[in-house]
């Protein structure tokens, strides 16, 4: 019984880490608030759009991820996923 008890917290200390990065993401969004709407003169709208489109996108990633997943493979989702990332990480740089 104990060699399943390490796998199970690895998984809940990684589930829970993305879900720290998530608000931490979240809170540095609105902190930047007050910078980016004059900086590109946006309106009480846009910058409300600005703020919600990261959870807009996570919501609607995830109601397709789980059909993606089954029907091309978990794993290939995630190298795609990471690929992705480091791509939008590249080009934001």
């Amino acid at each position: 019984m104990k060699q399943k008890t390490f796998p199970t917290i690895l998984i809940a200390l990684i589930v829970s880490l993305g879900g720290f990065l998530f608000g931490f993401d979240a809170s540095v969004i609105s902190g930047v608030t007050t910078y980016i709407k004059p900086e590109f003169n946006l309106t009480d709208f846009q910058l409300g759009w600005v703020v919600s489109a990261p959870t807009f996108s996570a919501m609607f990633a995830m109601l397709l991820a789980g059909t993606i997943s089954d029907f091309v493979g978990r794993k290939r989702v995630l190298i795609v996923v990471a690929f992705l990332y480091l791509l939008s990480a590249i080009w934001t740089a």
